[in-house]
């Protein structure tokens, strides 16, 4: 009989994951899940307060850090474990077009778009 309580307690156990090839990084495997309650809190927290304000080259650096922050938060080992701890200088410096369409793919998995704030608006 399947120990319930282990079951749902288990590293990862309230997320959907999918595994994906990326032709960009030389072909490897990588494990997608969606994000944490958290993170995407603090993601939509960001996008709120860049909203807020004028400066159209903060905008652009405060979103890019921001995206890559999630981002980090969505990508795991093939053991489920975020890859990512704090360490986002790096990320930050280099994210680009295949970083955003694999956070796409993590947004999907929980029905988040690219937009929350414009989406919850309209609902």
């Amino acid at each position: 009989m399947t120990n319930l309580k282990k079951l749902i307690s288990a590293k990862n156990a309230g997320f959907r994951t999918t595994t994906l090839t990326v032709p960009e990084w030389g072909g490897i495997t990588v494990v997608l899940r969606e994000p944490s309650v958290g993170a995407w809190s603090i993601w939509a927290e960001t996008l709120r307060q860049i909203e807020d304000n004028n400066d159209a080259d903060d905008k652009h650096s405060k979103r890019i850090r921001a995206e890559a922050i999630l981002f980090a938060s969505t990508l795991c080992d093939e053991k489920g474990n975020i890859i990512f701890d704090g360490e986002y200088d790096d990320l930050i410096a280099n994210y680009g077009p295949v970083h955003s369409r694999l956070l796409n793919q993590a947004l999907e998995l929980s029905g988040i778009g690219k937009t929350p704030i414009e989406d919850a608006k309209k609902k």
